[in-house]
């Protein structure tokens, strides 16, 4: 299998501190250093966005209206909030000239309908990258 080198997985998977230079690199193990290290990074961002605005939004409504529900609901606009962002950044960095061709029958399937494909017939192939 070969993956182009500017793909957005690829560009994930090299910050998640993949080895490009490795020659034994299969499907399986990159699909799952991209899907878990995606898990490690958003899940701990989000939380800590979260828990830092509620925190200063309920110390500032909490002097104000001094009530617990502020702090319930400040917590989940802003859990919200920092999802929403997360989302938008991911597609704004990794998808910036993303093209949709669903006309074309000789595309290849995608790398996780490759990945897929690859744990039905139990064989995962090894990754060629490419400029």
């Amino acid at each position: 299998m070969i993956v182009n080198k500017s793909s957005w997985h690829y560009k994930w998977w090299k910050k998640c501190g993949g080895n490009c230079y490795s020659r034994n690199v299969s499907l399986c193990s990159y699909v799952q250093r991209i899907f878990w290290m995606s898990l490690v990074v958003a899940i701990p961002i989000s939380v800590i966005a979260s828990c830092a605005g509620v925190i200063l939004y309920g110390l500032g409504c909490a002097f104000y209206y001094h009530t617990v529900n502020t702090f319930i609901y400040a917590g989940l606009f802003i859990l919200l909030c920092s999802i929403i962002l997360g989302i938008c950044y991911f597609f704004i960095e990794y998808l910036p000239n993303k093209k949709t061709h669903f006309d074309d029958p000789d595309k290849e399937p995608g790398i996780i309908g490759q990945w897929l494909q690859a744990k039905k017939d139990k064989v995962c192939p090894i990754i060629d990258f490419e400029d």
